[in-house]
This record gives structure tokens, sequence and C-alpha cells, in this order.
């Protein structure tokens, strides 16, 4: 999910930029400043660039004025909205503006409340673009199960709503086109029941684009929603790809000791299914496998170093108490048994001795 709602200011005015850039931050933190422009030139190039969302720009501005700038960005197939700035009413700008599509025309110097009611407008629709309209869901069985959800469910109950979509999808061999709309349906009525917003504007165009399965449909709607309701509030937000980092660091300077998962709602603030989808997100496997992993290397690396130490000793080194569920988890991992394993490593030492 994008961090914010990007917003490019195209005006040659520094001081004016600058005041309008304070404004927007100070009415809608969900807004982010993604640049400053003094030339139309220049606000192109950064639009092609960057791909903002929302830009602001003035009609005369030298280089390349405001209306030529959107004319260009337009053909270039720009997604973004367009307001203009100017500081007079001139009907012939209005009516340029209106068959370029721009969003809105704002008179200078900015009033505050235009500029708030236009924000908020910006969102409305952005968010009914995003997620579509209510009413498109496939069946009663799916709107009865979704609109059944409260407005601060826990990560089971989102997890065991998805789960159901998707056995739902399955059964019913329900098509891609179907699943997008149904996944949209259900993404916006749970932004209306949330007292959270998103921050920023999940890119469903892409999302679909890589998701044409019930499961892949599912996370994505575990992804989003997790944030959503499941975000510790207490806690400063912080990027999904940067607490899984944390929750990787945690595991490999711990791994050695038994690890409860149900300790990790207290260590990083949310819930483990949630850390371990974004933990798969990133890595491409979850905590459990990754623990794992570790283990077994280590069990490898003693087995290397100090092969007179017993099986017992190895197991509990690594964090693990049983070692006949250790030796499976090894067979399992490397091929063969733990013994195996040191037979093969004493018979390479003694092929190479002198």
């Amino acid at each position: 999910m994008e961090p914010g709602i990007r917003v490019l200011i195209v005006e040659d005015e520094p001081a004016i930029a600058r005041g309008l850039a304070a404004a927007i931050v100070r009415l809608d933190s969900d807004f982010v400043i993604d640049g400053l422009c003094r030339s139309g030139k220049e606000g192109l190039d950064l639009i092609l660039a960057r791909d903002p969302h929302l830009v602001f720009a003035d009609i005369r501005m030298p280089v390349m004025d405001g209306l030529a700038m959107i004319e260009k960005a337009r053909e270039k197939n720009s997604r973004a909205a367009f307001v203009i700035l100017s500081g007079y009413e001139q009907f012939d700008y209005a009516r340029t503006a209106l068959s370029l599509g721009v969003m809105c025309y704002l008179l200078k110097p900015v009033n505050v409340d235009e500029l708030a009611a236009l924000l908020s407008r910006y969102k409305e629709d952005i968010f009914k673009k995003t997620f579509g309209e209510r009413s498109y869901l496939q069946s009663p069985q799916l709107t009865v199960l979704w609109d059944s959800l409260p407005s601060a469910p826990d990560i089971e109950s989102l997890s065991a709503l998805c789960d159901a979509t998707a056995r739902f999808w399955e059964e019913r061999q329900t098509g891609q086109e179907q699943m997008q709309i149904d996944t949209a349906y259900i993404l916006n009525l749970c932004i209306q029941k949330s007292v959270h917003k998103p921050a920023g504007i999940p890119d469903m165009e892409r999302f679909f684009e890589s998701a044409n399965k019930p499961e892949e449909l599912r996370d994505i709607m575990m992804d989003i929603l997790a944030d959503i309701f499941c975000r510790k509030k207490e806690a400063p937000k912080k990027q999904s790809c940067h607490i899984a980092e944390d929750v990787k660091i945690y595991l490999e300077r711990n791994f050695r000791h038994p690890i409860t998962y149900k300790k990790f709602y207290d260590i990083f603030g949310y819930n483990e299914k949630y850390l371990s989808l974004i933990f798969r997100k990133k890595y491409g496997v979850s905590p459990n496998r990754y623990v794992t992993r570790l283990r077994m290397e280590a069990a490898k690396q003693i087995m290397q170093e100090q092969p007179a130490m017993l099986l017992r000793d190895i197991c509990e080194s690594v964090g693990m108490t049983d070692e006949f569920y250790f030796s499976r988890v090894f067979r399992k991992y490397e091929g063969v048994s733990p013994g195996e394993y040191a037979k093969k490593i004493a018979s390479g030492k003694s092929h190479t001795s002198p």
C-alpha cells in the first residue's frame, strides 16, 4: 500500500507554492507533498517520473504553461487528477481546462474552506474508483457474511471471513472478473465500517494484474484489511516491510531459544497471524519455516565442528526440546537423518585426510 496520496504543486511563485503545500498537509495528513516545481516543463518531467495522484498547476508559467503541461501529460497517459490555479477568472481558460478533464479551477489566493472541500471530494472519488460502489456482490451468502463484520474485528475474524470467501469462489468456480468485483466491494465495505482509513490508496489495478486465483485475492484482502483494522492503535505507524525486518532480526537473535509466537503482540504490537502475513510477503517464507531453516543450518554447523556432540545436546542448542521431533524435521529439511548426515561428514573428512 502506498504511503499517502501524492501531491505535486506546479507554481512559479515559491511563496504561494509553499503556502499551498503547508495548507494541504495541515488539512489532511493522508496527502503527501511529492514535489514543488516552478515551470510546466519541470512539472511534466516529474509527473511522468513520479506518477502523482493529484497535481495543482498554475496557468501562467515560464517555459510551458499549466494547460500545455496538462495536455502533454494526458497524451502520455498520466492518471493524475489536475487542479488549475489562477489569479483571475477567465472563461477561455476554464473552458480549455474542462476539455482536458481538470478536476477543479481554484482562484488565488486559495480559500482554505474550498481547498478542504476539494481534498475531501478527491478522497471520496478516488476510493469509489478504487473499490467500486456497493451492491456488486455475487451472492446473498457473501453479502450476509461480510455485512455481519463488526466495526473493530480481530485478525482471527478477518482471516476466517477471507478464508470463507476464497472457499466460496473455489466451490462455485467463480470467474476472475467477478472475484475482483467481490474483492472491491468487500474492501469498500470494510473501509466504510472502519474509523481507521488506510494510509494511502491501494493500487487495485496492479493487485488484480498479479492475482487471478482465489487464494491470491484472499491474500490481497487480508493484507489491506489487517492494515485497516489490526494495527495496534497506540503504536506509531510503521511500514510493513520494516516490521518484517524487525521480526527477522528477532528470530535470528532468538532461534536458539524456544519461541512462543503468542509473545509477538507484546513485542511488536501486532498479532502473530498478521506478522506471518507480512513476513511471508517480504521474504517468501513464513516465520516458522525461517526459524526451521536457521535451526537446521545451525545444527549442521555444530555437527561439522563438534562431531562428538550428542544429538539431544545439538537439539537443545538450537532451541528444540524433543530430539525425535528434531530428527524428523532434520530429515525433511536435509533429506537424510542427523545420524546419516554425521556419517556423511565423517566420510568426507576421512577421504580428505593425508
